[in-house]
């Protein structure tokens, strides 16, 4: 006895599709209204390898496979140069909404992988959920780090989709994939390995002896010129860190794991706690799965069958990932929690989530969906609320950094290239058109903002400061500005200004407001903002001097400008004097 016509099949089966639209839809609306074409840290140096390369192509073509802290990134800075002849000028937008594409069309070879593995639709409404939300804002509005991280992943998962299909066409695209992947990504040269045993999994030893001929050619092409294992980005003591703080490196490799759960105002070591749960899970699952598919091993696979390979080794090389960035990074802390690394830990429960489907049958397999489904959907709305004003505080940022770069040819924090010669380089790239600034919504009101701090009305407006250092570079120090009672506006953008009393000099700051944070908040209902912000200004890219401090109101094309009482001198080192 059926339980549901195929009239009813038909329609469950569109309400489906619809949901799975809706929630890529959304995702795209909010790319396209937070991508703005500005450039971040490594963005600068990706913008005069453009300008290097297009003066002499033939040249300086090899430019473009040049050792980039620890990885090649052929493919990503070759993409970054294809948008920069086909629009006239590198946009760094485009590549903010290509890599927008790159993730959603991950998804899409998830979804047909768990078709071909026998689950239904309705099955990826969670994958959709996990990983259509903000956590990975810093994998889609960083340009280069959506070149290499958006497109590493698709490149996993798809190289594993072709290799399940067995046909000579599809073993000719993996192979094109997994070259691409080591010219994408440093951990690529590990993760195409993975390729020999799903070949020698799906009895296909012919093509296993290829494709670990292909790996050894890769590996080495790969790693000629290479000062260090390649995804170790320069450290040359790696073995003798890995034996010297073993734990360091596996609390970095389990926070890597759960970093995505930090969002819901853990403690940084609860996210090692998480990511340890998350991936003795996945363990366990494996295992299963694995002693399941040895059952059948000398029997040919199914199709069913080897499309949940593709899945459990797109799982193994996140797991490698995480590996190999835990034991880069893990004597510098016992965390990794870093944005950038978010997509391996969204996606790392997106990979759980579909192997713990594939051990449940029947009604079981059921019941699990029908929890997953609505705790997947809290999950997105949860991140939708906590992400939202983190970006909006980054596209502000970016913002900002436009304006300093065209007044002060400067930027504020870690994201410039320090080093004079880094600036001179943007500059000769700028004057070469290969990029161009976009307009900000400083750009109708600049000439106001240029005016005197006499100007204007000066009101009691109230700042604490606090010194700190940036352990980069070898020690950078910044200035904590802070506000504990302006409140965040509903219809307007504030920033904060600081204008020097001697000189015709403005810099304009994005400010992070304070927020109410935590799943707690949420769940009151609570609003996003709290009273007061928290401003950076570093010493390193600050002319020293006196400077008024006030505040910038932009609503639309209108502008209100306030400064305090309070002036602080920016010494040429040491620490902030105040008046």
């Amino acid at each position: 006895m059926h339980l549901h016509t195929p009239k009813q099949y038909i329609v469950q089966k569109w309400i489906v599709f619809f949901t799975l639209g809706l929630i890529i839809i959304y995702f795209f609306v909010f790319v396209s209204k937070y991508a703005f074409s500005a450039p971040y840290f490594d963005d600068f140096r990706v913008i005069s390898i453009i300008r290097r390369v297009a003066e002499s192509p033939l040249s300086r073509f090899g430019e473009l496979f040049q050792n980039f802290n620890g990885h090649r990134f052929g493919f990503p800075f070759s993409i970054a140069l294809l948008d920069y002849y086909i629009e006239g000028s590198y946009n760094l937008r485009s590549m903010m909404l290509l890599g927008g594409s790159v993730y959603v069309m991950f998804f899409v070879v998830t979804f047909f992988t768990m078709r071909s593995a026998g689950q239904s639709p309705a099955t990826t409404i969670p994958v959709a959920l996990l990983m259509f939300q903000p956590s990975v804002h810093r994998n889609i509005f960083w340009p280069i780090s959506t070149l290499q991280y958006m497109f590493s992943v698709l490149l996993t998962i798809t190289m594993f989709y072709c290799l399940s299909k067995r046909s000579n066409k599809s073993f000719l695209a993996a192979l094109l994939l997994a070259a691409l992947h080591t010219c994408t990504n440093g951990n690529g040269i590990y993760v195409i390995m993975l390729g020999i045993a799903q070949l020698v999994s799906m009895h296909d030893y012919k093509k296993a002896g290829i494709w670990t001929l292909f790996v050894g050619l890769c590996a080495f092409v790969f790693y000629l010129g290479m000062p260090t294992v390649v995804g170790l980005n320069g450290y040359s003591n790696q073995s003798e860190q890995l034996l010297k703080a073993p734990l360091h490196i596996l609390y970095c490799f389990f926070s890597f794991m759960g970093s995505t759960f930090f969002a819901f105002r853990l403690k940084p070591e609860d996210t090692v706690i998480l990511g340890g749960v998350l991936f003795a899970l996945m363990l366990f699952f494996s295992v299963k799965f694995l002693l399941n598919f040895f059952k059948k091993f000398n029997s040919s696979l199914s199709d069913k069958e080897s499309s949940e390979l593709v899945i459990f080794f797109t799982a193994v090389s996140f797991v490698i990932t995480a590996a190999g960035a835990a034991i880069s990074r893990g004597h510098n802390s016992i965390t990794l929690i870093v944005d950038r690394y978010e997509v391996y830990s969204v996606l790392v429960v997106a990979m759980v989530y579909c192997l713990v489907l594939f051990s449940f049958r029947g009604s079981w397999r059921n019941y699990f969906l029908l929890v997953s489904i609505p705790l997947s959907f809290l999950y997105c709305a949860y991140m939708h609320w906590n992400y939202i004003p983190v970006v909006a505080h980054w596209q502000n940022s970016l913002q900002t950094d436009v304006y300093m770069l065209q007044k002060n040819q400067t930027i504020q924090g870690k994201l410039y290239p320090f080093t004079k010669k880094g600036a001179e380089q943007f500059e000769v790239a700028l004057q070469a058109g290969i990029y161009q600034f976009p307009q900000t919504i400083f750009t109708k009101v600049g000439n106001r903002i240029d005016a005197d701090a006499s100007r204007h009305v000066h009101k009691d407006l109230k700042f604490r400061f606090n010194s700190k250092i940036l352990p980069a570079y070898g020690g950078v120090h910044y200035y904590q500005i802070i506000s504990e009672d302006i409140v965040h506006p509903e219809t307007s953008e504030i920033y904060l200004i600081l204008r020097s009393v001697s000189k015709n000099k403005t810099y304009i700051l994005s400010p992070e407001w304070n927020r109410n944070q935590g799943y707690m908040s949420f769940l009151k209902m609570k609003k996003q903002y709290s009273s007061g912000f928290t401003a950076h200004i570093f010493q390193d890219t600050t002319e020293p001097g006196d400077y008024n401090i006030g505040i910038v109101t932009i609503k639309d094309d209108d502008i209100d400008i306030v400064y305090g009482s309070q002036i602080f001198t920016m010494p040429r080192e040491g620490k902030l004097t105040l008046y």
